[in-house]
Order: structure tokens, then sequence, then C-alpha cells
């Protein structure tokens, strides 16, 4: 991992981040005007969106204006420039310190704006949807299910572990990649995805697949800068592309 920690390094830190920081609180928080306006121009909250420079643009607008706070309490409203009244969209300071980030991340996300995934999705004629899990131990699992013309249906997953590069910066570290194509749906075969590698049956494609999900595990696709994160929501930016990724918990 990142700055020399390994697993056991994770778990003290979780540890020390749930008697430290707390943002219990804010659970209530009510949803700033520039995060909500973002929100409301998604079609669904439960998957994927088609990307539009409409939603990017508010995307910016919320992380560009946001206000930083080490507990999301907030000013109840400000005045906007036509005497509109504006509440603000609080994001935790530090948000890619393990400590904060702990805080608010284990449970199950998904993805929800990520045009990068949305394009190539949409040039081959399908659709990505994508659902992560954080663990408070420090690790993680991610299933991206496909649905493509040629390819069919099914689940592309990995596992691994996440971990703080420095104050704003975090780090995934993937280790295992494994794969589900669905049958037809009269197969009776159950649409969900594998949970752990441990439960593919052994097979050569297996071996495959996780070597060469490995060999892929680079710098690159690992390090994520945090633009913005509440107790909900979050944003990274993958700026091998220069896009953003953003991912609300479910």
């Amino acid at each position: 991992m990142a700055n020399g920690f390994d697993l056991p390094d994770l778990r003290n830190l979780f540890t020390i981040a749930s008697s430290s920081f707390d943002v219990s609180s804010s659970s209530s928080t009510r949803i700033g005007t520039n995060k909500q306006k973002f929100l409301n121009s998604l079609d669904t909250l439960s998957t994927l969106n088609q990307a539009s420079s409409e939603r990017t643009e508010l995307l910016n607008k919320m992380i560009s204006e946001k206000i930083v706070t080490n507990n999301l309490n907030i000013p109840s409203t400000v005045t906007g420039s036509n005497d509109d009244k504006i509440i603000p969209t609080a994001s935790l300071e530090n948000p890619g310190l393990v400590n904060i980030f702990s805080s608010v991340a284990s449970g199950t996300w998904k993805v929800i704006y990520a045009p990068h995934i949305a394009t190539i999705a949409g040039l081959g004629g399908g659709k990505f949807d994508v659902q992560y899990t954080l663990f408070e131990d420090g690790t993680m699992t991610s299933h991206a299910r496909y649905n493509f013309p040629v390819v069919g249906e099914g689940y592309l997953s990995v596992s691994g572990t996440y971990g703080s590069v420095d104050n704003t910066v975090s780090r995934v570290d993937f280790d295992r990649a494994w794969i589900k194509p669905l049958l037809r749906k009269n197969s009776g075969q159950i649409d969900e995805p594998y949970e752990r590698l441990e439960d593919v049956p052994e097979s050569t494609v297996k071996n495959i697949i996780n070597n060469i999900g490995n060999a892929m595990f680079v710098d690159a696709f690992a390090i994520f800068p945090v633009s913005f994160l509440d107790d909900d929501t979050i944003v990274f930016d993958f700026e091998l592309l220069g896009t953003r990724i953003c991912a609300k918990r479910l």
C-alpha cells in the first residue's frame, strides 16, 4: 500500500479513526443547493447515467463552490447574487486521509456518473453498472455488470485494499480479478456476481483472467485524488483521462 501501509497497519488506522472522528451529527445534513441540482439532473441514483455537458458542469460547480469542513456542519443558508437562498454544499476536509475517509467509507457505493465509462459503453453499444463495497478493515470488492451485443452479459469483479497517499489523494490496490458470464435468462442462473475469487469454479480461464487483471493493476489506475466527500457522495478525479467518477452510497 501507499506510504508503506500493509493490511495490519490499515486496521490500526481504521480503529483510531473510529474514535477520533465522528460525522454522526451530520447524518441528517441538508443537501446543498449545488449538490441537489447535480443529482436532480440525473436520470437515476441507482445506476450509471449517460454523460452530458450540463451534468458535467453541474458536478464541477458542486466541487468548485463546496465549503470544506471537518464535520459537515455548515451555515444554514447564504444569499446568492439574486437574493436567492442557497444552501452551501459541504465537503469533508482532507478527504484522502484514512482517518477521514474511513469515517464515511464503509458500505456499498454505486457509480452514478463517470463520463469515460458511459462513453466506452456507448461506443460498444452496451452498458455498465458499477458498484463497490468498502469494508472497515481497508479491503474492498468491486463488481461491474456488463451488457454488450457481442460479448453478452455478466460481471467483471476485482478485489483488494484501499488507503491513503496524502491528505487529498486515495489509493486502491487490486490484486484479484474474476468474471461471471451470464447465460440465457431462462437458464436458471442467478443474476449475481461471484463475491470472491474463491467462489469461482476452478478452470484455466479463471487463472488467465486473474493474471490479466494483475498485469493491468498499475499506478495509473490506482491513484485517485478525492475532490468531494460527504456522508453519502464521493467524487474521484481520474487524471489519466481528465475526467471524474461520482459514486453514491446505497
